[in-house]
């Protein structure tokens, strides 16, 4: 019979073999016990189950041999699977292997079936139980521009809170593109290191692209900021990474020691910026600042007094590429805020402040520095009517005037203008229209019509009656020209089964009048049904309207399958049409939630904002 030992046989060997929430389940057709040695031996149609460092496996094999004391399992001529369906999805031979449950397997003279179809042979194979899982990714694939490529990633958990990848692509036309990064997380302290090189071996280029990005907690409420963005060139991210900003013209890079407190923040600042060249192919300082020094305190309330009162201060030494010259510069401000609440409908809040800067070049005489020093002054005044519970009005005038350049065109004044917001709100739809008129004149200049001076009327509205609809339309209404500056009209339906997404759609139209007779149509459609396929689709086209002509800039299509212990994901993609792009890759899907914890993928999107 198949099971032929006894229920304290059965005890003893779970028993060595079990942890909290593991164990090793063993059929076999003959078994025997040495006692003296310690050692068990299973033979005819060996069959063992076991989760083991969280990866379920299933294996067979002619004879097995267990040593209770180290644990040790060593078989011959095995099948290994974690595939519980029969026939299995997939499964893996070896002539030897050696299983320790809570640490690592290892098997020579491996081959790989899919099926019944042997794939690939490999001489040796080990993989750790531990808390320590490589996550292997090869990504395959064909564009026109690199030729067939495959992309690969091997990611590792160097400690709890530090994971490790290195990057080793290789494209036929380009050549070998190698690279690294690290993300590290803890309480005090965030971020991740990027760094990709490739010399592409059709054109000699050398492209490359550093990224840090750091924050630390220090002592004192004190916390340090460091980002810091350095590449070869503007398109690096359109070819290599496939950032959300394909093309980079400018990169920023700073870094800050902030200290906040209940009433004030300090900050201090260094920061450089620079703008790509496309004539020199080279990125080129346009200003860069060393230090900057900012005080500001938050809004503060006068006692006995309806007043609030708030102020800052700045500082900074900057070098600018148009001028040519460090300038050292300064500056600061106090407000002051009185809302009054004047009914149960009506709230009017006033403010009135003083700010001014100065400013001088450093290779500047001393008989050439005047009038380094302005100051302005400002006024603000606010009306919030909520004339019906559904129906909200704000109206506004804003102020500003220089003090000592009373001279000039406009009689020094900076701004001045009205506004209006208005805002309905019913159940299922919300309208907001919102507009600002320019008062301010030139000397001797007479206003002959407001509706040239209006700053564009704005109108956006929502509509939502409930879960899968959602529609938003926008107008940028240009009152000089009686024309719309731009339109947009866009749409989400959401379809649900079995209180899962089944099927997303997204459709929109925008238009601007600065390209006229051009609309852009943007659709979206994914398909999630409760079964095993997942499709995608998008779509971004320009129409012209007047000659009827419709243009591809952009469409994607993506197509997944979930095969029970496998799964195949394709894509292909053609961009503004001369870039097109197709992949495909059939992957062993992770066995356990555990492992997958270990590749910190939410924390990769935190700390990567590009991507």
């Amino acid at each position: 019979m198949k099971k032929i030992f006894s229920f304290l046989f059965i005890s003893i060997i779970f028993c060595s073999f079990a942890r909290a929430d593991e164990g090793l389940m063993i059929d076999s057709g003959r078994a025997s016990y040495d006692k003296t040695s310690g050692k068990a031996e299973f033979a005819d149609n060996v069959t063992m189950r076991t989760v083991s460092g969280g990866v379920p496996l299933i294996m067979n094999c002619d004879s097995a041999f267990i040593d209770l004391a180290s644990k040790e399992i060593f078989m011959k001529k095995v099948k290994i699977t974690t595939c519980d369906l029969h026939p299995p999805h997939y499964h893996f031979t070896s002539g030897k292997t050696r299983l320790y449950p809570d640490r690592y397997i290892s098997a020579s003279n491996i081959i790989f079936y899919a099926g019944k179809i042997p794939v690939f042979y490999l001489p040796y194979y080990y993989k750790s139980f531990k808390n320590r899982p490589l996550k292997i990714e090869l990504k395959p694939g064909y564009n026109r521009r690199d030729g067939f490529y495959v992309e690969g990633m091997l990611g590792y958990p160097l400690s709890e809170n530090i994971y490790g990848k290195l990057y080793l692509d290789y494209f036929a036309y380009k050549g070998w593109g190698k690279g690294g990064e690290v993300l590290y997380s803890a309480d005090t302290v965030n971020g991740s290191v990027y760094g990709y090189h490739i010399k592409e071996k059709d054109t000699g280029d050398e492209r490359w692209n550093a990224r840090l990005y750091h924050w630390q907690l220090l002592p004192h409420s004190w916390f340090a900021q460091i980002n810091s963005n350095i590449m070869s060139d503007e398109t690096f991210n359109d070819l290599y990474s496939g950032d959300w900003i394909r093309i980079s013209r400018d990169i920023d890079s700073s870094v800050a020691f902030t200290k906040n407190m209940p009433q004030m923040t300090t900050r201090i600042l260094f920061s450089r910026y620079d703008v790509f060249d496309s004539s020199a192919g080279v990125y080129k300082l346009q200003d860069s600042i060393s230090p900057s020094v900012v005080l500001a305190s938050s809004r503060i309330k006068i006692k006995k007094v309806p007043l609030y009162y708030s102020w800052s201060f700045n500082a900074e030494r900057k070098w600018q590429s148009a001028v040519g010259d460090h300038i050292l510069q300064s500056g600061g401000n106090i407000n002051f805020t009185n809302p009054l609440r004047l009914s149960n409908k009506i709230t009017m809040t006033s403010e009135i402040g003083l700010y001014g800067s100065w400013q001088e070049r450093e290779s500047l005489p001393v008989s050439e520095k005047k009038n380094i020093f302005l100051g302005n002054y400002l006024t603000d005044i606010s009306w919030k009517i909520r004339t019906f519970q559904f129906l909200e009005n704000t109206f506004g005038h804003h102020f500003e005037q220089g003090i000592n350049r009373k001279n000039d065109e406009y009689h020094g004044v900076l701004v001045n203008k009205l506004r209006a917001d208005q805002w309905i709100y019913l159940d299922e739809i919300s309208v907001r229209t919102w507009a600002y008129l320019d008062l301010r004149t030139k000397l001797n200049e007479n206003i002959r019509s407001l509706r040239n001076r209006l700053d564009g009327i704005i109108t956006e509205a929502e509509y939502s009656p409930n879960k899968w609809l959602y529609l938003y339309f926008r107008n940028n209404y240009n009152a000089a020209l009686r024309k719309p500056e731009s339109n947009q009209i866009s749409s989400e339906i959401r379809l649900f089964k079995a209180d899962r997404e089944a099927v997303y759609f997204r459709a929109g139209f925008s238009n601007e009048r600065v390209y006229p007779g051009q609309v852009v149509f943007t659709g979206e459609v994914r398909y999630h049904p409760v079964g095993k396929w997942r499709l995608a689709y998008k779509n971004q086209t320009f129409i012209d309207t007047e000659y009827r002509e419709m243009s591809l800039y952009e469409q994607a299509f993506r197509v997944y399958r979930d095969l029970h212990c496998w799964e195949a994901d394709f894509s292909y993609s053609v961009r503004n049409p001369s870039f097109s792009e197709f992949w495909f890759n059939i992957r062993l899907k992770p066995p356990l939630k555990k492992q997958d914890t270990l590749y910190p993928e939410d924390m990769e999107t935190k700390w990567y904002p590009w991507r």
